[in-house]
C-alpha cells in the first residue's frame, strides 16, 4: 500500500526507481503545479538527508510556496521563467 501526495512516498519511490543514492551534498529540485506537490517536496526534505528545493509552476503551487515560507523566487509563472530558473540552477 502506498501513500499519495502530499506524503513524500511518491517522490521517494521515484528516487529509488532511478537508483540514485542521495547524499547530504545533493540538491533535489521538485517542480510542481499543485499545492500537494509542494507539500510533498517539503516533506521529502524532512525525510532525506539532503537539500530539497520546491519550485511552483502554477497558482495553486505558488500559494503553497508562500504558505511554507519558501523564497518567492521559487514561483514560476511561465515556461520562460522555468527556462531561466533552470539555466540559473545549472550554471
Amino acid at each position: 500500500f502506498s501513500q499519495a501526495k502530499p506524503h513524500p512516498e511518491p517522490l521517494i519511490n521515484a528516487i529509488k526507481a532511478m537508483e540514485i543514492n542521495v547524499t547530504q551534498d545533493d540538491v533535489i529540485w521538485c517542480i510542481g503545479d499543485r499545492r500537494k506537490d509542494i507539500d510533498a517536496a517539503i516533506a521529502l526534505g524532512k525525510y532525506l538527508n539532503c537539500c530539497v528545493e520546491p519550485l511552483s509552476f502554477g497558482i495553486d503551487a505558488a500559494v503553497a510556496i508562500l504558505k511554507n515560507r519558501v523564497m518567492p523566487d521559487h514561483i514560476l509563472t511561465s515556461y520562460a521563467d522555468l527556462q531561466l530558473k533552470l539555466k540559473d540552477l545549472f550554471k
